[in-house]
């Protein structure tokens, strides 16, 4: 896999610093997607209990890995649509509105909805260009670079799996 150079901040909205600061320093960050596809796929494999276990109302392992899975959806449409160069702007979507209907969660349903997402943006990234990394567009009336989306996608769910480590213990 090739190493996919840290977006420049100038290329996403400052709110997702706090993903971005999640990627180790000179990671491929390809490949450490590639590795969480079995940790995500074994935590699947858990008690269904412990995994729709709730915490001070908040969502469950389950709702999470959904969550997980309707986020890398949206951010390979957006970046799709960076590749391209349509020059539409894409719209930010409630995270609460669409865990609100979540409902009758399999753990094997989801383990093979995210491993076949994951599998799909793994090939997406791949057929880039470094020069289509570069690419931008707007998200949300903000700018936002294909490399940026890459090192987002991977934060946000390392940032969900601390979440999740905490509830399942």
């Amino acid at each position: 896999m090739k190493k996919v150079a840290p977006p420049n901040n100038i290329h996403y909205a400052m709110y997702y610093d706090a993903f971005i600061s999640l990627v180790p320093k000179d990671a491929d960050v390809l490949k450490l997607l590639k590795n969480n596809i079995p940790i995500i796929t074994s935590i699947l494999k858990l008690d269904k209990e412990l995994l729709s276990k709730k915490e001070n109302n908040q969502w469950s392992a389950l709702e999470i890995i959904q969550h997980l899975i309707d986020y890398e959806r949206l951010m390979i449409a957006r970046l799709l649509h960076f590749v391209r160069q349509d020059g539409t702007t894409q719209p930010w979507f409630d995270e609460n509105i669409f865990a609100k209907n979540y409902s009758g969660l399999k753990p094997s349903a989801l383990s093979q909805a995210y491993r076949t997402q994951r599998l799909a943006s793994l090939v997406f990234f791949k057929q880039l260009t470094a020069k289509q990394f570069k690419l931008t567009g707007m998200a949300t009336n903000y700018p936002m670079s294909v490399a940026a989306g890459l090192y987002i996608l991977y934060g946000h769910e390392v940032h969900h799996l601390k979440r999740i480590d905490f509830l399942i213990g």
